[in-house]
């Protein structure tokens, strides 16, 4: 399960970079930590974000609150726009933490929901929330 994840956050690190993004992945993501942490920052001087990555096979994906709460601390003390990222069997898509779909232990998304990074990336409401 974590192979499948970190190559995903590898998936989208490659991607970033081509869309002239510079963007690391950020060690430990994933594990038990004490402060909040993403999986992935990224900027290009103008627009800094942070993502929380997931891969599934499935064709939905769920969170629990306190992940997304993670990165939405983390972007509010950082400067960047918190993104959720989902590797999908066969596409990639993000979603903005308020484009969840609330669920009674937390939030879901579909893979037919969401934005593609490149759509993402040049979305006029993907400037600096955080």
């Amino acid at each position: 399960m974590y192979k499948k994840g970190r190559r995903a956050e590898r998936f989208l690190v490659e991607k970033l970079w081509d869309l002239e993004y510079a963007a690391i992945r950020v060690p430990g993501s994933g594990r038990s930590y004490k402060r909040p942490h993403p999986d992935i920052v990224a900027g290009n001087g103008k627009k800094y974000l942070a993502f929380q990555v997931k891969s599934t096979s499935k064709e939905r994906k769920y969170f629990n609150e306190k992940e997304i709460a993670d990165l939405k601390e983390f972007c509010s003390v950082f400067g960047s726009l918190p993104v959720i990222a989902v590797k999908f069997s066969r596409s990639l898509r993000l979603f903005h933490p308020e484009d969840l779909t609330p669920t009674e232990n937390g939030y879901k998304v579909d893979s037919s929901q969401g934005q593609t990074l490149e759509e993402f990336l040049h979305d006029n409401t993907a400037s600096n929330r955080g």
